[in-house]
């Protein structure tokens, strides 16, 4: 019987390792061509694969941004759900802590998925199966996001409709507004958030980015 995470001849650390390169091909694809403008062969060309040997593992272009969103939001992580876990939110933080650490970490997500939200958009308007994705990913998200109201509720009575505003704050399209539409800098926007994430499950007072 195989012993999970055995790699003697590195044969699975070496397919991992190509696999992340395709996606990070396929990150700058998106991000430089669009939904429309993206090709499977774009991505073989740019990560040197074979458009083969793309397609054997993503089997049509919903599924490739889907995972190329994935792997700009959490690295080497699967979901939202394990990334979040990683930061060991409840290893004996604060709620001012975990505050920080959630804002930072949703900031640093946002600053490198900004550039496929527009691509994102586009697929949503164009492709079915992207939409049942979304919608799939949407549902995670909203799971998450009643997790950090309890995690950083401060007295275990957070207000309500906390669960929807946590929800909309770490959204994609509010960052956008933030910075893009607001002209606030990236930087202010994980400060920004800090506060607002706390006005909206404690009801403390929240102070605009500068």
């Amino acid at each position: 019987m195989a012993i999970k995470g055995f790699d003697p001849d590195g044969r699975q650390a070496a397919a991992h390792r190509r696999r992340m390169e395709v996606l990070d091909a396929a990150v700058a694809e998106f991000a430089d061509h669009g939904w429309r403008g993206t090709t499977f062969e774009g991505v073989a060309q740019r990560s040197g694969s074979s458009v083969a040997s793309v397609a054997r593992v993503y089997t049509d272009k919903a599924g490739l941004l889907m995972a190329a969103f994935r792997r700009a939001s959490f690295g080497d992580y699967d979901n939202l759900q394990a990334a979040y876990a990683g930061l060991r939110l409840h290893a004996g933080m604060s709620v001012d802590e975990r505050l920080g650490t959630i804002a930072d970490f949703v900031s640093g997500v946002m600053q490198r998925v900004a550039p496929l939200i527009s691509p994102l958009q586009q697929a949503i308007a164009e492709d079915e199966r992207i939409r049942e994705l979304v919608e799939m990913a949407r549902a995670r998200r909203l799971s998450t996001s009643q997790e950090l109201v309890r995690i950083i509720s401060r007295d275990g009575q957070p207000r309500g409709g906390a669960v929807e505003q946590v929800y909309v704050l770490t959204s994609g399209e509010t960052y956008l507004q933030v910075v893009e539409e607001l002209h606030h800098p990236a930087e202010a926007y994980a400060d920004w958030l800090r506060s607002a994430l706390d006005v909206a499950v404690n009801g403390r007072p929240v102070a605009a980015p500068d």
